[in-house]
């Protein structure tokens, strides 16, 4: 065995700064957290009532990048109207001149237990867009431009399984 002058223990955890201490090298893992955040579906005005068992999402932050997931479900649409969104992400995606331009994110959302997929609805897309710390749902139909989720396609029974990552 070579012994280049290092001592080598075993390592069972590494642990990072309640407040990340930045490093200018890109090589360098400064930054790791986990947590969770309360997906609310709203139009921006009014929020839908949500299904308290299932309001907590969970998030992995690792650097610059963020990856949500969870089940967020729905059981009463309310006074929703026009175009839909989750809010609640814990971070804001990063704004535009960040250089790998990788600011805009797009992920999954999946209909779980709802009758979404019965009303003509296309393949869904969540999109968090550059600056924002929200989620807008887009259907995506065959031979037609993505549109954004309404009130009228969710029921009191929506639910969708998310999972997006995203840049800070």
């Amino acid at each position: 065995m070579i012994n280049f002058g290092i001592d080598i223990v075993e390592v069972t955890q590494v642990a990072f700064p309640a407040t990340a201490v930045p490093s200018g090298d890109p090589n360098t893992l400064d930054d790791y957290e986990e947590g969770e955040w309360d997906a609310i579906v709203t139009d921006g005005t009014n929020d839908a009532t949500m299904n308290a068992l299932f309001t907590t999402q969970r998030y992995t932050k690792v650097g610059r990048k963020v990856h949500l997931q969870g089940l967020a479900a729905i059981t009463a649409v309310g006074a929703l109207a026009g175009n839909v969104r989750i809010t609640g992400t814990p971070f804001f995606a990063a704004a535009g001149g960040v250089a790998d331009k990788s600011s805009d994110a797009a992920g999954s959302v999946s209909p779980s237990g709802s009758t979404l997929l019965n009303q003509g609805t296309g393949q869904l897309v969540l999109v968090i867009e550059e600056g924002t710390d929200y989620l807008v749902m887009y259907e995506s139909k065959s031979g037609a431009n993505r549109q954004t989720l309404t009130h009228a396609q969710l029921t009191d029974i929506s639910n969708f399984i998310i999972g997006i990552t995203y840049t800070i």
